[in-house]
């Protein structure tokens, strides 16, 4: 456990000294003020840019929903825009250490490869939902103050939904860091298999109820306990479980 602990403590005080800690949170803050501001503002918008000629703007339309706002802004540009930056972030987990000879330093000595793994997940997991945590509250108030009220058990359910969604992407590239040593072809593939295992529940949801990816398309307005929700957490857990396991087998048969 000590060691656990030292090994995660390292990964924090690294990303301190790269301002992960800092600019990950802002980059969330400023996807999470986007999609409010967007739906808020869109006329203004329509009428002062260029080329917005023959576009009309229905007046009797209905205005946004606070709900579908927010999930739009979770599901949306966390889960687009947000989700390149998150693995741009932590697709190094282990291709760094074994660059620069840390990786061999440390299990050297006394540590379990196990444990060294599971630092990583842990780390690099907390670090993500920090900075999730903190640009999804701020879009919470900028929603609920523009568009009315938005059930707190309903936001905290979508933000816990792509937390989890976000520790298997993790655990994800952790596992295929355990196939490919550099960090670029790491980051590229954890992208497209995360994105296919979005997109084709979606498109295929009777069939790939059980991939990992169909907890975000559990419809917002569900119940945390419906049985579709808590069918689609369970999965994304075990998922987890099955992608952290493969990737402890995975490097004990593997030698750097």
């Amino acid at each position: 456990m000590r060691t656990f602990y030292t090994l995660t403590l390292t990964e924090w005080l690294e990303a301190w000294k790269e301002w992960k800690i800092v600019w990950l949170p802002l980059f969330f803050i400023a996807l999470g003020v986007t999609q409010p501001l967007l739906l808020m503002y869109m006329d203004v918008l329509l009428a002062h840019v260029g080329n917005a000629d023959g576009i009309i703007v229905d007046p009797n339309r209905p205005a946004p929903q606070s709900l579908d706002v927010f999930s739009a802004t979770i599901h949306g540009q966390f889960n687009q825009l947000g989700l390149i930056v998150l693995i741009m972030s932590f697709m190094g987990l282990l291709a760094s250490d074994r660059q620069t000879g840390m990786q061999d330093f440390i299990l050297t000595r006394p540590v379990s490869r196990n444990v060294y793994l599971l630092s990583k997940w842990f780390s690099h997991g907390m670090i993500s939902l920090f900075g999730i945590l903190i640009g999804a509250l701020t879009s919470y108030c900028l929603t609920v103050y523009w568009f009315g009220f938005l059930s707190p058990m309903l936001a905290l359910r979508i933000i816990l939904d792509f937390s989890l969604w976000t520790l298997f992407v993790v655990s994800l590239t952790l596992l295929i860091s355990t196939f490919l040593q550099r960090a670029v072809p790491i980051g590229i593939l954890s992208l497209v298999v995360s994105l296919l295992l979005v997109v084709l529940p979606s498109l295929k949801p009777d069939v790939l109820f059980f991939m990992p990816g169909a907890l975000l398309s559990v419809p917002s307005n569900t119940s945390f306990f419906s049985s579709s929700h808590l069918f689609g957490v369970i999965s994304c857990i075990v998922w987890i479980v099955l992608t952290l396991g493969w990737s402890a087998l995975r490097f004990r048969k593997t030698a750097y």
